[in-house]
């Protein structure tokens, strides 16, 4: 009987002398447009584990599958995203047509956004849906940096 109790009590004891984890760091958010009206959430989770960090690009009332989700940083002539929504992507409420974008923090475009991000100043969204602008917008990026790192 005491020989299987002792594992118990070692591993018992073991988890007690451990430090607490440490805790995942908050959500990075940048927000192109206003909370009220149409908007492009960019939001950086775990930003500082690669293994499970990752980029949820959320749009809301704006776009639909089809239209054309593109970010520019700076005056780029190259955009670092450029994408047509799909159906998966997207989904419709009463509040209006959302979608969404994952890009996993292992991934090259994970880098490259995290990088643009944070040496980039400014980052131009723009949603087009049959070549008609639905948003144009310029997002200041100052901060950036400090907030995933702090």
């Amino acid at each position: 009987m005491l020989k299987l109790l002792l594992p118990i009590a070692l591993s018992a004891g073991l988890l007690s002398t451990l430090p607490p984890t440490a805790e995942a760091k908050p959500l990075i958010e940048l927000m192109a447009g206003k909370a009220s009206d149409r908007h492009v959430l960019f939001s950086f989770e775990n930003a500082d584990n690669p293994r499970k960090s990752m980029l949820r690009i959320s749009t809301h009332r704006v776009g639909n599958p089809g239209a054309k989700l593109s970010v520019l940083i700076d005056k780029s002539s190259r955009p670092l995203l450029s994408r047509i929504l799909t159906s998966k992507d997207c989904k419709f409420t009463d509040d209006g047509a959302q979608c969404t974008i994952i890009v996993a923090g292992h991934t090259k475009t994970y880098e490259r956004f995290l990088a643009a991000f944070q040496r980039g100043r400014l980052a131009h969204v723009e949603v087009r849906n049959a070549a008609v602008m639905q948003m144009q917008t310029d997002v200041p990026l100052t901060g950036f940096a400090k907030n995933l790192k702090g």
